[in-house]
């Protein structure tokens, strides 16, 4: 596991997506306002795989390359993954099929 699933944990793993961490505060301390206990729990699992992703070294820097890349037009060589394994072009072409187990 990247990080703990404790508001501590969250909170310091979404420090790198400022963004993240004040929807996480504002959710959390809401519910903490209000002396709610399931709702502060709800709230950390709401946020805890945004933190994960956070604190899972390079995951971040991927991600930000990818959508930098997008962004820029810059898609050849881009493989996106479906959930039954086939790999696309940026034009939506079939270019690959992961096997069984990889």
């Amino acid at each position: 596991m990247p990080c703990e699933k404790t508001p501590g944990a969250v909170r310091n793993a979404l420090e790198r997506r400022p963004d993240w961490l004040m929807g996480f505060t504002r959710v959390f301390m809401c519910a903490a306002g209000e002396f709610d206990q399931k709702a502060m729990d709800e709230a950390v699992e709401r946020w805890y795989p945004a933190a994960c992703a956070c604190a899972t070294p390079g995951y971040m820097d991927e991600l930000e390359e990818t959508v930098r890349r997008i962004n820029a037009g810059e898609t050849d060589g881009m493989v996106f993954w479906d959930a039954d394994g086939n790999g696309y072009d940026w034009d939506n072409n079939l270019v690959a099929r992961r096997e069984a187990g990889r």
